[in-house]
């Protein structure tokens, strides 16, 4: 059994968190508000096209009443990453390992200055779910994929056994030997995804149904690709057309990205992570970034309007 701690249990977080307590594994879910005492009185529900289930489990806000954890999955919105990850340094054993599963590039770095460069590996999911209700979670996509891997890129033993957990939680998994390689090609997509969603408001099919906007959608993504390649990321042509293909293929007409949900529920967005990130890495290879710099600015001015 291993003891997790799954620190930002929204759709991501609890959705894994719940395959993995369903298996026996101890874990505590970070939450709030409405939702923490749902998942408090009620217990995690979770309807998934891969299988509903309902569990008792763990929950609480405040971690100064937790003991030590083996593992951390980082699953926050990646916003205020520093001051999240001074959070959980109390919790941390000498061997405690913390897994960064959030959008963007460059999060573990941060992570890492906070809680040692030892201790963290990096990773990516594809998944489309969402807090549906307080304490409810929808998993809407056949897909729930977890890659992760030791930032250096070495396969280690204790990789190899995390592997083994997630697999056994019935959580298809990948450990990979160059994970900055398949965080750039998620990015490639989540940050061209998220930013054409949100600026126009739009699901998938629409966006794809329309030769305007899946042109600009196919011009994120390819600008993605240039600042991945001008900084040293080992990216290919093939790997935007996946990116691109992906959206036709595996995305139902109605899917919205993460970042659109949040700015129609008025939250914070990830903005700085995503367009935002690609504008910082592009201006530190010397990349010009116009689509980024443009769909950029306008999030900032609408997230600005309704905050």
């Amino acid at each position: 059994m291993v003891k997790f701690l799954v620190m930002g249990a929204g759709g991501v977080g609890a959705y894994f968190g719940g395959l993995l307590a369903k298996k026996g594994h101890d874990v505590t879910l970070v939450a709030r508000g409405e939702h923490l005492k749902a998942l408090q009185k009620n217990g995690l529900l979770v309807k998934s096209v891969n299988g509903d289930f309902h569990l008792l489990i763990k929950a609480v806000e405040d971690l100064k009443e937790m003991d030590e954890v083996d593992v951390v999955l980082f699953t926050t919105k990646a916003l205020n990453v520093k001051e999240t990850a001074e959070q959980i340094l109390p919790i941390l054993k000498e061997e405690s390992l913390v897994v960064n599963l959030q959008n963007g590039v460059g999060n573990e770095e941060i992570i890492a200055e906070v809680v040692g460069e030892d201790k963290v590996l990096a990773g990516l999911t594809y998944i489309e779910t969402t807090i549906s209700a307080p304490g409810v979670i929808s998993q809407m996509s056949k897909k729930r994929d977890i890659i992760f891997g030791e930032r250096n890129g070495e396969i280690t033993e204790r990789a190899k056994k995390l592997l083994e957990v997630f697999q056994d939680a019935e959580i298809p998994t990948i450990l990979s030997d160059n994970i900055d390689r398949e965080i750039w090609k998620k990015f490639m997509f989540i940050a061209a995804f998220s930013a054409i969603t949100t600026i126009t408001e739009a699901a998938a099919g629409d966006i794809l149904a329309c030769q305007e906007t899946d042109r600009l959608f196919r011009s994120l993504i390819e600008e993605v690709y240039r600042v991945a390649k001008a900084n040293n990321i080992l990216l290919t042509e093939d790997d935007v057309e996946y990116a691109y293909q992906f959206a036709k293929d595996s995305l139902s007409l109605t899917t919205k990205s993460s970042m659109q949900r949040d700015f129609e529920k008025k939250k914070p967005l990830e903005v700085d992570s995503l367009s935002g990130a690609v504008v910082r890495f592009g201006k530190k290879a010397n990349v010009e970034t116009p689509y980024h710099e443009t769909v950029y600015g306008v999030l900032k001015l609408k997230e600005k309007l309704y905050r």
